[in-house]
């Protein structure tokens, strides 16, 4: 009884080593150079959205927006939101994935004027981008603090 379970585990697990050992790789290639497949001026909205603090309803507005998004180095994109009410730089980390680049922000620095936290991705010839602001308003004479989400969606121009 032993002899015949050991040769029905051999039996197992050799064919799970053989079927393991499959070195078909179904996903596309991905890139060594995100910061330069992505590089470009991208042409969009900028949405911002925030809950008044005296009615606490949704506010929402949008402006036409660009990002330039240029290679730093090899896996560093500067980024630049441009719009009528807003002027935004940074630097960001870019990585790639099979036809997908997220980045998010690299640094808190003086030239980063996104704020501590920045983040967005180019899928195709779309770039998305989202950071928040957070500022402080006299209420009744007291202070209360909003949270803005800006967002810009784009298309890249050719």
């Amino acid at each position: 009884m032993k002899k015949v379970l050991f040769a029905a585990l051999l039996l197992l697990s050799s064919a799970t080593i053989v079927t393991s050992c499959n070195d078909d790789d179904d996903s596309a290639p991905v890139s060594q150079t995100p910061a330069t497949d992505v590089m470009g001026t991208y042409t969009g909205t900028l949405a911002s959205v925030y809950i008044d603090p005296t009615s606490q309803e949704e506010v929402s507005n949008s402006v036409d927006a660009t990002v330039d998004l240029s290679e730093d180095s090899k896996y560093v994109v500067g980024v630049k939101l441009s719009s009528t009410s807003v002027t935004k730089e940074g630097v960001a980390n870019i990585s790639a994935m099979a036809g997908f680049y997220p980045f998010s922000n690299k640094s808190t620095d003086a030239a980063n004027t996104f704020g501590v936290v920045f983040s967005g991705d180019v899928k195709g010839s779309i770039c998305t981008l989202t950071y928040t602001e957070e500022t402080t308003i006299r209420v009744g004479g007291r202070p209360r603090k909003v949270s803005t989400t800006y967002t810009f969606t784009g298309k890249k121009e050719e």
